[in-house]
């Protein structure tokens, strides 16, 4: 996957938690889609976005809820496919 994949995969994250209201993990994401305009972006980028998910309680952990249970689920589906293609892009 080249950069700029990966920078709409990061900017797609953050619009999704941006729509969600979220103020945490959308700073990692922030940061990991700047770091991409860097000397070094691509492993800089990686190396925010995998410290975003070690451990409990990381945003591995995270999930979107919304009380309607169809677009609960909805949401976490796009969160889930976001998530797993920038794990696959970034190797980790």
């Amino acid at each position: 996957m080249n950069l700029e994949e990966i920078k709409s995969l990061l900017s797609s994250l953050q619009g999704l938690l941006h729509q969600q209201g979220e103020r945490n993990w959308i700073r990692g994401v922030t940061a990991a889609l700047d770091a991409l305009d860097a000397a070094d972006g691509l492993n800089k980028a990686r190396s925010i976005y995998g410290s975003m998910n070690r451990g409990v309680g990381s945003f591995a952990d995270y999930n979107i809820w919304i009380d309607d249970f169809d677009a609960r689920v909805k949401a976490n589906q796009g969160l889930d496919s976001l998530r797993a293609q920038l794990w696959s892009a970034f190797d980790l």
